[in-house]
């Protein structure tokens, strides 16, 4: 889901989430290669956590997530300090 966004009016069909997790986790899908397997889906689900710790950071105030918006106030000059 993305933020300003509605949800989708269906949930998608359980092996579909499936295929989706094991496709972060290097499922490939291919004609013959059959349903995917445990290292697969434990590899997509550790991915899929990565994906929602970062995408939880990006709005997190503090260092590293969201910035607030500009001062309106000039940033003072920086002058080299004065090693004489």
């Amino acid at each position: 889901m993305v933020e300003g966004e509605a949800p989708p009016a269906e949930v998608p069909p359980l092996g579909e989430v499936v295929v989706r997790i094991a496709r972060l986790g290097g499922y490939l899908g291919r004609k013959g290669d059959g349903p995917p397997g445990p290292k697969a889906m434990w590899l997509g689900r550790q991915r899929m956590a990565d994906l929602a710790l970062g995408w939880r950071g990006r709005a997190a105030p503090g260092p590293g997530g969201a910035r607030p918006p500009p001062s309106s106030q000039p940033t003072p000059p920086i002058h080299p300090p004065d090693f004489s």
